[in-house]
């Protein structure tokens, strides 16, 4: 399945597949480029913001980098918008052809770095193509004020792309593993610690700080980066132990470090800036059985993206029967994952990506009014891809259906995800349609009446 016939590898290369990802992308959101601004976060990210307004300054890259606007510290996401006024002038179109253009470029580089890392052109390629046009992720795209999540994806995927890169120039130096995934996680650290090619290590640390001065949702990358080292890089070997686990976790020292000091800038940030909810307002409790629900509805709105709002209004709770089989889902996926670890290492990887990224904005630290949001999954559902896509793939190569069976599922899968994704983008034309939307798609949406009476 990952060699197609000599007469269709034209067209199946890796360059050719790129060039498909982007102008897919390109096909569902070209409409943003005709759109305004919407007064959801807009004014104060760019038409009513000074510093935007008079773009890229030495005095205005200093407040950047020193402001907690909006209860934030993301520098790089700021900058890239003085520069959005700098280039293309004070209007809309600008900032939404460049947050289309770096969710093609995301898709692009989710491709390569699984392909980089497995080999299997095609699985590869349908879980980028899922991930560029996937109505899920059109929030993050035609929402200008959303810069932050695509911006920070783009680093963040660089980043592991370049942390993949050394992983793979450690196994061909002497010492290392070859290019055979390890069998043990010895040979790797060794030649980690004499002659890891240290340009693609520092490259990889500079990106992920670059992601984080985008947005701190990526504080969870060096997980990410663990569970890759798991599957598929398969550092750890067959026997993982205490000590191999020990091994790799020292490499990402670094990693964490900054993980741990933007978590903490972050966290001041919010809480001055009132934006992080009290106890006293959500308790504990409510917080958890909110996460374990929105865990379920990331999951629904994965597989079925209906009914998606820019506002799901917090809940007074969620009945019994809801929390009981959004838990049961949680712990059963939980426990398929564990039982299928040596036959299934996708699934577990998948899973914990999910799961993982999605700890910062699930909830138990409350920041804002929202129960949930669509552009918190823009890239934990990587995780869910990964399983839907390799669980595919599994089955097709235990079953063998036809080819033109595959063929057709695949383009009326992709065809209806478009089609979809289409669909949801036209609602962010204007404040109109997009706050009507949310009240058509929720109940008692407050935030949402209150933004349509303006």
């Amino acid at each position: 399945m990952n060699h197609p016939a000599g007469q269709f590898r034209p067209l199946c290369s890796p360059g050719f597949i790129c060039l498909v990802l982007g102008l897919a992308t390109l096909a569902v959101y070209f409409p943003v480029c005709s759109f305004g601004f919407v007064d959801f976060d807009d004014s104060g990210y760019f038409f009513a913001n000074p510093h935007i307004l008079t773009g890229l300054t030495w005095s205005n890259i200093q407040w950047a980098f020193t402001s907690g606007e909006d209860a934030n510290w993301h520098p790089l996401t700021w900058i890239s918008l003085m520069l959005d006024e700098t280039f293309f002038g004070a209007g809309a179109g600008g900032p939404h052809v460049v947050n289309v253009l770096l969710h093609a470029a995301n898709s692009i580089l989710l491709f390569l770095l699984f392909l980089q890392m497995t080999g299997a052109i095609w699985r590869c390629a349908g879980m980028a193509m899922f991930f560029a046009i996937h109505p899920l992720h059109v929030e993050s795209v035609a929402w200008i004020s959303e810069r932050k999540d695509v911006l920070s994806a783009f680093f963040g995927l660089l980043a592991l792309m370049c942390y993949v890169r050394c992983v793979h120039l450690v196994r061909k130096r002497p010492g290392g593993a070859s290019n055979a995934p390890s069998t043990s996680g010895e040979n790797d650290h060794k030649s980690f610690r004499r002659g890891c090619p240290v340009l693609f290590y520092i490259l990889s640390l500079f990106f992920f700080a670059c992601g984080l001065m985008s947005k701190p949702m990526l504080v969870t990358l060096p997980c990410v980066m663990l569970l890759l080292d798991f599957w598929p890089l398969q550092r750890l070997g067959d026997r993982v132990s205490v000590s191999a686990i020990g091994r790799i976790v020292i490499e990402k020292i670094p990693f964490f470090l900054l993980t741990a000091a933007t978590s903490a800038v972050t966290y001041v940030i919010q809480r001055n800036g009132m934006a992080v909810v009290p106890l006293s307002v959500i308790p504990m409790g409510a917080r958890i059985e909110n996460a374990f629900v929105s865990y379920a509805r990331y999951i629904g709105k994965t597989f079925c993206p209906t009914g998606l709002a820019a506002i799901y209004p917090y809940p007074g709770y969620w009945p019994g029967f809801m929390v009981f089989l959004s838990v049961v889902l949680f712990v059963g996926l939980g426990i398929v994952a564990l039982a299928g670890l040596r036959r299934f290492p996708w699934f577990l990887t998948g899973w914990c990506w999910f799961v993982g990224m999605l700890v910062p904005v699930i909830g138990l630290v409350q920041v804002g009014e929202q129960a949930m949001a669509d552009r918190y999954a823009y890239l934990p559902m990587v995780g869910v891809l990964v399983i839907v896509i390799w669980g595919a793939g599994a089955f097709c190569l235990a079953w063998r259906p036809p080819r033109p069976l595959l063929l057709g599922v695949s383009v009326l899968l992709f065809t209806v995800c478009a089609w979809r994704a289409r669909d949801q983008v036209l609602t962010w034309k204007d404040d109109g349609s997009l706050f009507g939307h949310a009240l058509a798609v929720t109940k008692d949406n407050y935030m949402a009446e209150l933004n349509m009476g303006f």
